[in-house]
């Protein structure tokens, strides 16, 4: 049953991404279904692994809700640094084709927190430097350091 909520979970996770709701002006939301589709598609392998290990060594109720905890929280680190890396990371050092989440039009947690900020980079007159950046699918380090 475990392992059903799991396939589940990551279906939904899957979904959110795939529909993708791009209103920028409630930003809250947008930052919320990123955390909620990070959930679904990451931290929930995680947080139902670190619960089944418990199960498996006869852990109480309690332990494995606390081990669930641990595994999301590690999840969600886990798809956050995933997204960064894939800002300051090759290709050749990722394993994969970095900048592939902006290639996709998939919004990940870096850009959204750069979208936050986009009125104090206006500010210091960076935002043109930033988006001139993305466009050429590059992003210097120093707009992530709210990531």
């Amino acid at each position: 049953m475990k392992m059903l909520m799991f396939f589940l979970e990551f279906i939904k996770g899957e979904y959110i991404q795939a529909i993708k709701n791009r209103n920028f002006e409630d930003m809250p939301k947008l930052l919320t279904d990123y955390m909620i589709k990070s959930y679904y598609k990451t931290a929930s392998l995680m947080a139902h692994s670190c619960r089944g290990v418990c199960l498996l060594h006869n852990g109480s109720l309690e332990l494995q809700d606390k081990c669930f905890k641990i595994g999301q929280n590690l999840g969600i680190a886990f798809q956050l640094i995933d997204d960064i890396l894939d800002f300051t990371v090759s290709t050749e050092d990722l394993g994969k084709n970095s900048l592939s989440d902006i290639k996709e039009g998939n919004l990940n947690g870096p850009v959204l927190f750069a979208i936050q900020e986009a009125a104090v980079l206006q500010q210091e007159n960076l935002y043109n430097e930033m988006t001139e950046q993305l466009a050429r699918k590059q992003i210097d380090p120093r707009y992530l350091k709210k990531s």
